[in-house]
Order: C-alpha cells, then sequence, then structure tokens
C-alpha cells in the first residue's frame, strides 16, 4: 500500500500536481501512523495477557502457601493453648496444696508440656520473591497488595514472642527443672500435640511436693502463662490475616476463570 502511495506520489511530482502530491504525501504519513498504533495495540495485548497469566501463576502460588501456612499456624495456636493451659493447671495444683493426691504420671504430663519449645516457620518463597523481585506490581487487586506487603511486620511480631518464649525455656524453666528432677527419660519429643501423654519423668510425689510449694517455681508458671496465652492471642489475629489474604487470593482467580 505504501509502494502504490509513492508510486503515485513520483507520479504526481513529475506532473507538477504539488495539490494532490500533498494530499497523497500526508496520506502515506496517516497510514504510517496507523500501521504503528495497531503494531503498538497488539504488543500492549499480548503484554497485558503475558502479566495476566503471569498474575494467575502467582496468585496460584500464593493461594497454596497460605493454605499451608494458616494450618502451621492453627496447629502453632493449639499448642499454644495447651501449653498455657497446662501452665494454668499446674497453678491450680499448687493451690490446692494436697500434693500427695495428684498422679505422678498426670503432673509428668503436665510438665512436659509446659516445656516443650515450639516456633512457626513458615516458608513464604512467593510472598518474598514478589517483594524483593519487583513482581508485586503485577497483582492489579490495591487491596491485596497492601496485604501482602504488611504480611512481613506481621511476621516479625509474631517471630519475636517466640524468641522471647525460647529465650525462657532455654534460660529459665528448663535450667530449673533439669536441677529439680531426672529428664532422661524425656525421650519422645512429639510436637504434633496429639492426645497422646508425652511426658514421662521419673518423679516421686516428694519431688512433686518440693516443685509446687517453690515460689521461683510458680513464679515461672505464671510467667510462662501469660506468655502463651500473648502468643495464641497473636497467633489468632495472624490466623485472621491469612485469612482474609487467602480469601482476596482466592476473589482475583474467579474474576480471571
Amino acid at each position: 500500500m505504501i509502494k502504490f502511495f509513492r508510486k503515485i506520489r513520483y507520479d504526481l511530482m513529475e506532473k507538477n500536481k504539488t495539490g494532490k502530491y500533498l494530499k497523497y504525501a500526508i496520506g502515506e504519513i496517516v497510514l504510517v501512523v496507523i500501521g504503528i498504533l495497531i503494531a503498538l495495540s497488539i504488543n500492549n495485548w499480548n503484554e497485558k495477557q503475558k502479566n495476566k497469566s503471569k498474575e494467575n501463576q502467582i496468585l496460584t502460588s500464593l493461594l497454596t502457601e497460605l493454605i499451608s501456612q494458616k494450618q502451621q499456624l492453627g496447629k502453632q495456636i493449639k499448642g499454644d493453648t495447651i501449653t498455657y493451659l497446662a501452665n494454668d493447671s499446674l497453678m491450680v495444683l499448687s493451690g490446692s496444696m494436697n500434693f500427695n493426691s495428684i498422679p505422678t504420671v498426670d503432673f509428668s504430663d503436665l510438665l512436659y508440656r509446659i516445656g516443650v519449645r515450639t516456633s512457626f516457620n513458615p516458608q513464604s518463597g512467593t510472598v518474598e520473591a514478589l517483594l524483593s523481585s519487583g513482581e508485586l506490581d503485577l497483582i492489579r487487586n490495591e487491596a491485596l497488595k497492601i496485604q501482602l506487603a504488611g504480611l512481613k511486620g506481621r511476621l516479625d511480631d509474631y517471630g519475636e514472642e517466640d524468641i522471647t518464649i525460647e529465650n525462657f525455656l532455654e534460660d529459665q524453666l528448663n535450667p530449673y527443672l533439669r536441677q529439680k528432677i531426672p529428664l532422661y527419660d524425656q525421650t519422645d519429643v512429639d510436637m504434633t500435640y496429639k492426645d497422646s501423654r508425652k511426658g514421662n519423668f521419673l518423679i516421686s510425689n516428694e519431688q512433686i511436693s518440693s516443685l509446687l510449694s517453690d515460689l521461683y517455681f510458680n513464679n515461672l508458671l505464671g510467667y510462662g502463662r501469660y506468655r502463651y496465652r500473648v502468643r495464641a492471642h497473636e497467633g489468632r489475629d495472624l490466623l485472621a490475616y491469612y485469612s482474609n489474604l487467602a480469601k482476596l487470593v482466592k476473589n482475583e482467580l474467579e474474576k480471571s476463570d
């Protein structure tokens, strides 16, 4: 088409028809511009389709990751609740002053539960890749982008409570228990929080009485109860954050179907 217009221009120029020459020259320019605009539109459409496909891949991976993390966190919250209740039960026993009536197996199980160390270590590969690579901009939902950007801060806050509890167990509670009772039979360290009993310490009623009447031990119980209650509360807040994120991601995926 452009060659056709060019031939006409040459003929008009040779015949000295300047007006018509200018019209055909302008027509040729318009055709070139239209061609460029069409090419750009096609290229932009292709780019948008590629970005949309990439966004769907990211959202699919993200949803899988969030569901997995919710399940892990749910187990952690359950474990923290069990540990909180174990601390609370020991404090109730301490207040009863009837130490000889306490079954040693039950007491051993409670001691196990207050001394087990657990932590929430989510695998956040998709979120971390989004934040570090700049691909977060591929996600078109602004509310979802804001929530994803805020997740790291939430995890950092929760992680600080993890560190606080770990330090409490390693520096205070467990060293104290090692001085007071034999722990060498505690071989089964199962973190799944099944209902089966895990404590198997060789402990006597005299040792139970000594522990429960010790002010320092009771202070440790009170602090442990508080810390696990705080972490369980923060865990539920984080779980709600995860649930909202997962809902936003799922809604975006449903829109693209």
